[in-house]
């Protein structure tokens, strides 16, 4: 489970839909500037599983997306921005 102070950002079902690439770096930069303590728990929960997908991403509805997650990838890009970031994530296998 998320703890922190932003956890409406996870979206519903733990899936965050965004495409345009300034949205997606807005929302990268509060995360690291106003929830610190929440991207490295996204980065560290949302791992591939053994067939690729992203494991906490599955949902009984649909299928989990290929990994990296957009959430992975927010949670990397608010760890780069804050310089704390553990680097690009790595495909399974």
């Amino acid at each position: 489970m998320l703890r922190g102070t932003c956890r409406s950002l996870q979206g519903k079902n733990n899936i965050l839909y965004v495409t345009d690439e300034d949205a997606f770096r807005g929302i990268a930069r509060t995360l690291a500037w106003f929830c610190p303590d929440l991207w490295p728990q996204l980065q560290t929960q949302h791992v591939a599983d053994s067939t690729g997908h992203c494991r906490p991403c599955y949902s009984h509805a649909t299928s989990a997306p290929m990994w990296p997650c957009r959430l992975r990838l927010l949670a990397d890009e608010a760890g780069r921005l804050s310089g704390l970031g553990k680097g690009a994530p790595r495909r399974p296998g």
